[in-house]
């Protein structure tokens, strides 16, 4: 066993054996929609002593509108900042070459939330569920 530490998305300490991690299912896709003015549920929760890591993501934003998206954990913990889009502009994290560090590593049994602000998003996560 390989154990890391690894700060979740809460800023707690969490300990993950990245020289074998037991991946419960993944990594695979999931399309993404989300309406204009909405917080959609991306990724649900994965169960007990399981959590979600995003290897990839793309999002692109409705054409003609101006607005921001923030991805969550489904109990509200902020993954990332307002990112403001607009006019079909698209924001790509590029697929992590490295299983062991993907960019987003959400806290045990929390699911993936996309909120969007006067503006819709379509795209696809790249995900893998694992055992913590």
């Amino acid at each position: 066993m390989t154990m890391v530490q690894i700060y979740t998305a809460d800023r707690t300490i969490q300990n993950i054996d990245v020289a074998n991690p037991d991946v419960f299912a993944g990594p695979q896709n999931k399309v993404i929609n989300v309406d204009e003015d909405a917080t959609t549920a991306i990724l649900a929760a994965p169960g007990v002593g399981h959590a979600i890591w995003v290897y990839a993501i793309h999002l692109q934003a409705s054409v003609g509108q101006q607005g921001t998206v923030r991805l969550q954990e489904s109990g509200g913990s902020a993954l990332t900042g307002d990112l403001t889009m607009s006019n079909a502009d698209s924001f790509v994290w590029s697929p992590s070459g490295n299983f062991s560090m993907p960019w987003l590593k959400l806290n045990e049994n929390q699911g993936l939330s996309l909120t969007c602000v006067t503006i819709a998003a379509d795209g696809v996560v790249t995900y893998a569920i694992v055992d913590v």
